[in-house]
């Protein structure tokens, strides 16, 4: 009964329409079927002897079905209206759930599953709202009703029928059971097989340049077997269901016919009756023998309400960003003093990590891989939280500030930044999705951008392709710090955002990011030390920790790690 809850609730906006559209889909059948009953009383009791009382019955019979054209489609429109209502409202609600699913739960689920949530599932939802509580909801008061009818036109030949009939419903009822569970095994391994779609997709490039396209299709092979052979297993018990309701039904006729014709001739029913009940027996007829399908299928449906129901109640992101160390405070634009961080699995990425940065400062870090370079940057934007230590940001303790606020002070421009699918112009409004044309332009500017995407088909209005592929690296990376230049923050993050570039666009690029790092605080990690020479001050991170800091010029005299690797990309230069 939870689940049905649920679904309801789901309609909460949408719920008077869709009970009214219920109703009048409801009671279209009894109607129909009870005064159709009537009628043919009159026709084979009355009228065969009074031809008179022909017009008056086909004036009653016209009405009927005017009636009924009329209520059946308004129901019919309600319900559905209703239904695609509450399931765009659905995919809204996943939606924002995605967006605000904590980090630590998105990084654990795959993107193929969680498409699947938004698409297939919400289709079997749309598919439970506009069909088969339908179903069920006709199916059920027809019955009712034209069982009540035939009880009071004849109770002992209605009784009769309705054991009979009742035993077949609870061996079909047998199979509801199983067949949900059929249908979330089913639903599960069609949300593995997008899985493995989603990732062929993303990673086709490296499958024809290693030429495994044979390999992963019978890797895929594996996945889809699995699908299928559950799919199987659901096709299985549905031939079963639908043998078990075609016999109830089949010896139901049969019966019906026995005991008819037993009643009439012993002049317990007049024939007009017998017409009556064969009437209103279809109705009861399709109450124990489609109510058990319409329900296996909406307990089938409900393996997609469930799917849907698991993902909203995962965890969100924190509102405020969690700290479980001391707060604390100071005036420079960013502050952490003894973070430590390390991820579920013990490894220590962070170790008693202290650092100032004054408003308006530039420092570099550097270090070699795995020393927690881009790690300390997602402390910052609150993607991962210190096990202990405070940060305190612009005077205030991190605590202090919502998530959201944080990300607000923060433009981060990452060495492979992501595109949406959309325009030129529409990628770079995200930085400001409040700025006018003039604005947009006037950093694309300052990105050194404007000149090429002048250069595009449609200019401001080219399409990019799915995460930028009709563009270059260079060309996405300056339409990324376009977008930063227009969120106009005040510390900028950039993570290795010139290392994949080839010489000519880094040097476009790093054009740009001198441009956007004036008057900013700013942290960049760098790749190529040529990049960060003028920074005020460069801190060299190992295993965790600060191991030097100082000027390009004071680390070089050190003549440790920084020493180390300026000179080997020095000669890697050179021999380039």
């Amino acid at each position: 009964m939870q689940q049905y809850k649920i679904m309801l609730d789901l309609l909460r906006e949408q719920r008077g329409k869709y009970l009214v559209g219920l109703f009048l889909l409801g009671i279209a059948n009894p109607l129909s079927n009870i005064a159709a009953s009537i009628l043919f009383i009159d026709v084979f009791d009355k009228a065969v002897y009074d031809a008179s009382l022909i017009p008056a019955i086909i004036a009653k019979f016209s009405l009927l079905i005017l009636v009924e054209a009329t209520i059946t489609p308004l129901g019919g429109y309600l319900v559905n209206f209703s239904a695609l209502k509450t399931t765009a409202r659905l995919r809204e609600q996943v939606l924002r759930k995605l967006i605000r699913l904590d980090q630590t739960t998105l990084n654990k689920s795959h993107g193929g599953d969680l498409i699947s949530r938004c698409t297939n599932d919400i289709q079997i939802a749309e598919t439970a709202y506009k069909e088969q509580i339908q179903q069920v909801g006709q199916v059920l008061l027809n019955g009712v009703g034209c069982s009540l009818f035939m009880v009071i036109l004849n109770w002992r030949f209605a009784v009769a029928l309705m054991v009979y009939q009742m035993v077949m419903l609870l061996v079909a009822t047998r199979f509801a059971k199983a067949s949900k569970q059929a249908s979330e095994e089913v639903q599960s391994a069609l949300g593995k097989v997008t899985e493995k779609i989603s990732d062929i997709l993303s990673g086709f490039q490296v499958i024809r340049l290693f030429s495994i396209g044979e390999y992963i299709v019978d890797k895929f092979k594996l996945q889809n077997e699995h699908a299928r052979n559950k799919s199987e297993t659901k096709v299985r018990l549905n031939a079963a269901y639908r043998g078990v309701n075609n016999f109830a039904w089949s010896s139901s006729f049969v019966g019906f016919i026995a005991i008819s014709t037993w009643f009439l001739a012993r002049g317990d029913v007049s024939l007009g009756t017998i017409v009556a009940l064969t009437q209103a027996q279809n109705g009861v007829t399709q109450l124990f023998t489609s109510l058990g399908t319409y329900i296996y299928q909406l307990q089938a449906s409900m393996a997609g309400f469930d799917r849907i129901q698991e993902l909203m109640r995962k965890k969100d992101e924190p509102q405020y960003y969690p700290l479980t160390g001391t707060e604390y405070c100071d005036d420079a634009a960013l502050s952490l003093r003894n973070v430590s961080f390390h991820y579920e699995d013990g490894a220590k990425v962070i170790n008693d990590l202290s650092l100032s940065i004054d408003r308006g400062e530039t420092i570099a870090i550097v270090g070699p891989s795995g020393g927690g370079k881009s790690t300390l940057l997602k402390l910052i934007l609150g993607f991962h939280y210190p096990q202990s230590g405070g940060i305190s940001i612009m005077g205030k303790p991190a605590s202090k500030y919502t998530l959201a606020e944080i990300r607000d002070l923060v433009a981060f421009v990452s060495q492979d930044p992501y595109l949406f699918s959309g325009t030129v112009r529409e990628n770079i409004l995200y930085g400001n999705p409040s700025a006018t044309d003039e604005q947009v332009i006037a950093a694309a500017k300052q990105a050194n951008a404007h000149e090429f995407i002048q250069g595009l088909g449609e200019g401001y209005d080219t399409v990019v392709g799915e995460r930028g592929i009709f563009l270059s690296g260079g060309q996405k990376q300056r339409i990324a710090i376009a977008r930063a230049i227009l969120k106009d923050a005040e510390i900028l993050l950039l993570d290795e955002a010139t290392s994949a570039l080839d010489n000519e666009s880094e040097a476009l690029v790093q054009t740009a990011l001198d441009e956007l790092m004036k008057e900013k605080t700013s942290i960049v990690i760098a790749h190529r030390l040529s990049t960060i020479e003028d920074a005020d001050r460069i801190l060299v991170m190992d295993q965790g920790e600060i191991a030097e800091q100082g000027t390009h010029q004071e680390l070089l005299k050190q003549g440790g790690i920084y020493a180390s690797l300026y000179s080997l990309q020095f000669r890697e230069d050179q021999i380039a």
